[in-house]
């Protein structure tokens, strides 16, 4: 199927899943329908991206993208699902609210520099379809930016909901998005020869 298209499969479930759970979300300790709504606004600008603002070529296979997006779908459930046996006293606490402000922060930290860094992605298209270094941003830095802030927005959304699945999350899209920068770079270099950057670490500034 043409790659926008496959784009919306992967996201568009996850989406959907999402509002769900913010429409249905029970009101036992406070924080279902925040986590809910952050889930909804980050795959919600996930949608409005594919839409919007990427451009895209060729195909992808429609059983894959329905793989990935049956995944992110029982990750919203799962999540959401889980969220009201997170006992409300455990909010009431001190540390709780600190670690909802720090959340939060980064959730909208980590959403802010996603989008940033795939509108500079954007710009580096030509109508010949012919790829040339990233520029700009943390891409003087790392060869996946976007998928930094990505990680940054999930940890946000563990902090907030503060249960063990959402880390759980968290810790599976480090080791996944982790891969896929590894293996990004390493065509980056195959690609670009001795003009790619040896500085440039794969996703996290100075360390990875």
């Amino acid at each position: 199927i043409p790659s926008r298209w496959g784009m919306l499969l992967i996201y568009g479930p996850a989406f959907a899943a999402a509002l769900y759970c913010a429409a249905t979300a029970p009101q036992l300790n406070g924080r279902e329908l925040l986590v809910a709504s952050l889930l909804a606004l980050h795959f919600g600008k996930r949608v409005a991206e594919v839409l919007g603002l990427h451009k895209y070529s060729g195909s992808v296979q429609a059983a894959a993208s329905g793989f990935i997006g049956f995944f992110y779908a029982l990750v919203v459930l799962l999540i959401c699902s889980q969220q009201h046996k997170v006992p409300a006293s455990l909010y009431a606490q001190r540390p709780s609210s600190t670690s909802l402000a720090l959340g939060l922060c980064l959730f909208a930290l980590g959403e802010a520099g996603n989008l940033y860094h795939h509108a500079l992605l954007a710009r580096l298209r030509n109508p010949r379809e012919q790829y040339t270094l990233p520029r700009g941003g943390m891409f003087e830095l790392v060869t996946m930016p976007h998928y930094f802030f990505e990680l940054v927005a999930w940890l946000g959304i563990a902090l907030v909901a503060q249960q063990a699945n959402a880390l759980l999350v968290f810790a599976g899209m480090v080791s996944y998005l982790s891969g896929r920068a590894v293996a990004t770079t390493q065509w980056y270099m195959g690609k670009f020869g001795k003009s790619w950057p040896a500085s440039r670490r794969h996703i996290v500034p100075f360390l990875f």
